[in-house]
């Protein structure tokens, strides 16, 4: 199998005042395609910076990272963005969706960044948006959306262009149990039936026993959580 992503004796330390937060402390990871993972630990043990330095959108102190087997320590900026727009797909846990345009254009916006011509974008964000049963919806406005429904769309969004490994950051934690179950549901079939793998922080133990692997941070370490 190969490594989709790899972190090599990652390390990230944050100043306060006088002290030094040592948040990752030299992690060494990887993840494989097809397979997935659940970050589970403490609020502020370091699963957002783990999950940020993952998808290249902050800079470790030291280490190295790879994507796909690129190293991306020595890229520009540019060179980063276009590696991770035709590798990564990221839900955050708060949507992030523009108010300003549709739930269809929200969706397709993504692709005409990365050149994909217009009618082309129209037609997988349909798709898109069908498989995550939001077809009735792709002309409303997110504020006109539930909480779920709007998790949704972003779900939507970061596997509308057949990314390599989504990574997303509890993205049912604002969610009631009811609904978060269900975009839940989703998100996961819609990874296995597109063989895509997946970083997900979530505090949702029962969820996070359906992924392949659970991974814990704790104390600037990433330790093997037993599933049983």
């Amino acid at each position: 199998m190969n490594k989709i992503l790899e972190l090599k004796n990652v390390t990230m330390k944050f100043s306060s005042g006088d002290s030094c937060i040592s948040v990752l402390d030299g992690i060494n990871f990887s993840i494989e395609k097809g397979e997935s993972i659940a970050l589970v630990g403490q609020s502020g043990a370091g699963k957002s910076t783990f999950l940020q330095i993952s998808a290249l959108l902050e800079q470790p102190n030291s280490g190295e990272i790879l994507i796909n087997g690129i190293l991306t320590n020595n890229l520009t900026d540019n060179e980063k963005t276009k590696l991770r727009r035709e590798n990564i797909g990221f839900v955050y846990q708060f949507h992030n969706l523009l108010p300003e345009f549709s739930v269809l254009e929200n969706v397709i916006i993504p692709q005409l960044i990365t050149n994909r011509n217009k009618k082309d974008a129209v037609e997988k964000a349909k798709k898109a948006l069908k498989e995550v049963s939001l077809f009735d919806r792709i002309y409303y406005s997110p504020k006109k959306l539930s909480g779920g429904e709007q998790q949704r769309v972003a779900i939507a969004r970061a596997l509308v262009n057949n990314p390599k490994l989504i990574i997303a950051d509890e993205p049912t934690g604002n969610l009631d149990p009811k609904t978060a179950g269900n975009v839940f549901e989703i998100f996961l079939n819609l990874i296995k039936n597109e063989k895509t793998s997946v970083i997900m922080a979530t505090h949702n133990l029962a969820l996070a026993r359906q992924f392949d692997r659970i991974l814990r941070i704790e104390n600037g370490n990433l330790l093997e959580v037993s599933k049983e």
